[in-house]
């Protein structure tokens, strides 16, 4: 989440990804176990202090907000994803990041 600030989250995507969290959560319980944010602006805590009261419980506690490099906290992420398959700027050993993705080819 390193470089996005505030005026770049759009409430229509974000109610969208909230629906499609939804009906992963309602479908497939089992599927996510947890949502780590790495390396969150600072200002994301104000919004999450807000809307935590208001989410469900098995919601709050799936949610993480972490920073990889603190050993600590990198090892909270360590209980659900391999050391190899961690990207390096997490930590890990995976030196294969980023991903090569083109969102031009997603978009109609």
């Amino acid at each position: 989440l390193d470089g996005i600030s505030i005026s770049q989250i759009s409430m229509e995507q974000n109610r969208r990804d909230g629906k499609a969290m939804s009906v992963m959560e309602d479908c497939y319980p089992q599927l996510l176990q947890q949502i780590f944010l790495c390396n969150s602006p600072s200002w994301i805590q104000i919004p999450w202090r807000i809307a935590r009261p208001l989410l469900p419980k098995r919601v709050v506690e799936k949610l993480d907000f972490i920073n990889p490099l603190i050993t600590k906290e990198r090892n909270r992420v360590l209980e659900f994803i391999s050391e190899e398959h961690l990207p390096e700027r997490f930590g890990g050993k995976n030196h294969v990041w980023p991903l090569e993705f083109d969102p031009s080819k997603t978009q109609k």
